[in-house]
């Protein structure tokens, strides 16, 4: 028997005791919540990368079986999300919740101040989105990340990335917080 030929029966012997022992499908949980964008493919990634480390195995000798697999797993589950972020429109993003103001604006007077202080900041972006969130807070309405995102368009009068949205409605809180001395509560979604 030649070094190839007992390679791959080790790594065929060291694989199916791992898919006894649940090692692999423990590894592919973990790699689904590494990634859980497409955690619907951890599965799939580990069986592939399984046969792929077999098909290895019979060409050149693979002295950790296992640290092949995962690794072939975890970069075709990074390139699957990389790929899923490159895809989705913006109408697909998880849609976020509009940070709620009433801890500490409690009147009409005090969200018009907030609203006019607003109004100055030089980021046209980060003020247009702002002011989207606060005249939503206004209303008492819980705006997604898509419809402040529309909203804003339509304000500057050009399309704008959600993402970037996102970005500039976190730092316009921030800015709220520190320039009005304001408590937002935390908003995981944010």
């Amino acid at each position: 028997m030649d070094a190839v030929s007992s390679s791959l029966d080790q790594a065929a012997d060291t694989l199916a005791r791992r898919t006894r022992d649940g090692t692999l499908e423990r590894m592919a949980q973990h790699l689904g919540s590494t990634f859980p964008v497409v955690r619907h493919l951890a599965d799939d990634a580990v069986a592939s990368a399984v046969e792929r480390t077999l098909a290895r195995a019979r060409e050149r000798e693979i002295e950790h079986p296992l640290d092949y697999v995962f690794i072939s797993a975890r970069n075709a589950l990074r390139r699957a999300a990389k790929r899923s972020r490159r895809e989705a429109s913006p109408s697909e993003l998880v849609e976020l919740r509009a940070t709620p103001f009433e801890p500490d604006v409690h009147s009409e007077a005090e969200l018009d101040r907030v609203r006019a202080g607003v109004a100055t900041w030089k980021n046209a972006n980060i003020r247009a989105v702002m002011l989207v969130v606060i005249d939503a807070a206004r209303e008492g309405e819980y705006l997604t990340l898509r419809e402040i995102t529309d909203a804003a368009s339509a304000t500057l009068d050009e399309p704008l990335a959600a993402g970037s949205v996102k970005t500039w409605k976190r730092r316009g809180i921030k800015k709220l917080v520190e320039q009005f001395n304001l408590h937002i509560p935390d908003d995981e979604e944010t």
